[in-house]
């Protein structure tokens, strides 16, 4: 089978030479250079004539009927993985898988495409690619007020510290701003093909449950408050990671084994939580389980402007029918993987 792989911005096709040892016995990777990319044209024209959905699928099935294909499985990381994403879904009839990457395309951003799409902003645009200091004060300043995260700080600077890779970036997002799905399209149609699939294919949910019971509720032997050695937040739970997840990778797997399309946690915990030896009393108690984690959660939230603790919570802090009420939540959650371990003799 072809598979066609899609590189990130400022990267190139040769990227996905990686993969030729693991793929290269059963399938041919065609690895392109994206416009602006490598070998490929950079066609300055698109930035006011940008690609469409459209052409990008009649390009792509014109290769697939070239080389003699039907099907093909696709590759996208970053801005490749917006162009994958595309052809899933211009062209789903083509497409027998799809591996994305940290694919861009995910998060809509109305704001850019305004920007984008008006003469004003465009010319703005154009401006940087000569004059970044202002911008680059502007983001400087919004970085040392906390207004900015460190990790996008550092993309975006290091993204355009050089007048090429500011001219790459403008480019770039212009020509490719009208590459853009519609979402909750996308998901029905991927969500469909899955609970479809999954029911059959117990290895795979094997896996899940063995990824999920790589984490378990912080509670020692004796059913006390186990900590982890996050010096910065000492004596704290982490109540997304070692809390409320556990509950949701049991009810995602549940609901895929059982193919039930809903998509709330507490929705799955209802529908896929029936079965032999269980009564609604004890599937009311892990959805209740599931809401105490969250409301300690936001509360936490609510009271820190911390980015980093939004999630951590000092059992100490609160008071003792809190702590109790955490306590009895969070063996919940043990009960729900123990169950699920059994399930699939882990």
């Amino acid at each position: 089978m072809p598979v066609l792989a899609f590189h990130g911005f400022g990267r190139t096709g040769a990227d996905f030479h990686v993969f030729e040892a693991a793929l290269g016995d059963f399938a041919t990777i065609h690895a392109f250079d994206l416009p602006f990319h490598g070998d490929s044209p950079s066609p300055s024209e698109r930035a006011g004539q940008p690609f469409t959905p459209a052409e990008l699928r009649d390009h792509f099935t014109a290769f697939l009927d070239h080389i003699g294909a039907e099907k093909a499985m696709l590759i996208g990381y970053s801005l490749g993985g917006r162009v994958a994403l595309s052809l899933l879904e211009t062209m789903p009839e083509r497409i027998a898988r799809a591996v994305l990457i940290a694919p861009d395309g995910l998060k809509p951003r109305p704001w850019y495409r305004r920007l984008a799409d008006s003469p004003w902003g465009r010319a703005r645009y154009r401006r940087f690619i000569e004059h970044p200091e202002r911008v680059h004060f502007i983001i400087n300043t919004l970085h040392r007020l906390g207004l900015l995260r460190d990790k996008l700080h550092r993309f975006i600077i290091g993204q355009t510290d050089s007048i090429h890779k500011r001219r790459l970036l403008h480019d770039v997002w212009l020509s490719f701003r009208h590459i853009e799905v519609d979402l909750p399209v996308l998901a029905d149609r991927l969500r469909t093909w899955l609970m479809a699939r999954a029911p059959e294919h117990p290895l795979f949910l094997c896996l899940l449950a063995e990824l999920a019971l790589q984490v378990g509720p912080p509670l020692g032997w004796a059913g006390r408050f186990s900590y982890d050695r996050n010096r910065a937040y000492p004596h704290t739970l982490d109540l997304k990671y070692q809390g409320a997840r556990l509950f949701v990778d049991v009810a995602r797997i549940g609901s895929l084994a059982k193919g039930i399309w809903a998509t709330n946690t507490a929705d799955r915990l209802r529908a896929a939580g029936t079965g032999p030896g269980r009564s609604a009393e004890d599937i009311a108690a892990e959805v209740e389980g599931f809401h105490l984690v969250q409301r300690f959660r936001i509360q936490q939230q609510l009271a820190t402007k911390d980015y980093e603790a939004a999630n951590r919570v000092d059992p100490a802090s609160l008071n003792p029918l809190n702590r109790l009420m955490l306590k009895e939540a969070l063996k919940q959650a043990r009960k729900m993987q123990a169950r699920l371990r059994q399930e699939y003799g882990l």
